[in-house]
């Protein structure tokens, strides 16, 4: 996987890391990407942002 700057390599660090921690959960990451991304919004609170992590809704998200 190649990235041609610092910003694109954040945005990749991030969503292989809620891929990871999806799997370590039991957590089907495309499930979870389909329920939270209409979700998002750009005025989130940290803990509206936090309420959306894998290991916050793992009941719901679990395969």
């Amino acid at each position: 996987m190649q990235v041609d700057s610092d910003e694109s390599a954040q945005d990749t660090v991030l969503y292989l890391t809620l891929i990871g921690s999806c799997n370590l959960l039991g957590v089907d990451p495309l499930r979870y990407f389909n329920e939270i991304l209409p979700r998002i919004h750009h005025d989130m609170t940290r803990e509206e942002c936090e309420a959306l992590l894998p290991y916050r809704g793992v009941r719901s998200f679990e395969n």
